[in-house]
C-alpha cells in the first residue's frame, strides 16, 4: 500500500529518488612540504572581514592572513607574503569560486 501511495503521490514523484554519492577521489600525497597547497577563505566573520586560509598539504600546516575583502586588490598581497614565507608551490587548489577566478594581474 505504500509503494502505491509513493507511486500516485505528485510530490514524491517530483523529488524522486537522490542521485548515488560520487566516489572519494584520493589525492596523492606530495614529496616534500609545501609543493601542494589548498586555498579558500573563511567567514565573513561578525568584525565584516574574512579569514584567508592556506594550508600545506603534505604537513597540513595552515597560514591564515585577515583580509578586509576577498577582491584580488585585497588577497594578492596577502599570498605574496605566504608564498615569500614558504615558496611557490607546485599546485594551488581552489574551490574556483570569484575570489579566484578574476583576471587582476600585477
Amino acid at each position: 500500500m505504500v509503494k502505491d501511495a509513493i507511486e500516485q503521490c505528485l510530490a514524491c514523484q517530483g523529488t524522486g529518488s537522490p542521485p548515488p554519492p560520487e566516489p572519494l577521489q584520493m589525492t596523492d600525497m606530495p614529496d616534500g612540504p609545501w609543493q601542494k597547497s589548498h586555498v579558500d577563505f573563511y567567514g565573513p566573520l561578525t568584525s565584516g572581514e574574512h579569514l584567508l586560509v592556506v594550508i600545506d598539504r603534505y604537513s597540513r600546516y595552515p597560514e591564515v592572513e585577515i583580509v578586509c575583502s576577498t577582491k584580488a586588490s585585497s588577497v594578492i598581497p596577502k599570498l605574496d607574503k605566504m608564498l615569500a614565507t614558504h615558496g611557490i608551490p607546485d599546485t594551488i587548489t581552489s574551490d574556483n569560486g570569484p575570489p579566484f577566478n578574476g583576471s587582476d594581474c600585477e
